[in-house]
């Protein structure tokens, strides 16, 4: 950086804070590289790529939480129709 920069008076944003939090996590290898084959691919970067699938699994979830309640719930209706015929 040159030196006739000045940025004595520089102010951070006061917005920066609440646009991303940090987190750190630990992934097992075969995932890692899985998310950056991923990423490559997608022209993202790895930490773009991880926001991306968790995004679409978190909107994605409530949908197959039903679809898993419902069939609970046939499985239960069924066991409990053939207990009454025996």
């Amino acid at each position: 950086m040159l030196d006739e920069y000045d940025f004595s008076n520089a102010k951070p944003n006061p917005f920066a804070q609440r646009l991303r939090e940090q987190a750190t996590i630990m992934l097992e290898p075969d995932v890692l590289q899985a998310v950056q084959q991923r990423a490559s691919q997608d022209n993202l970067s790895v930490q773009q790529e991880i926001n991306q699938i968790l995004r679409h699994y978190l909107q994605n979830q409530s949908i197959k939480l039903e679809d898993l309640l419902r069939k609970v719930i046939r499985e239960e209706l069924h066991a409990e129709q053939n207990l009454g015929r025996a």
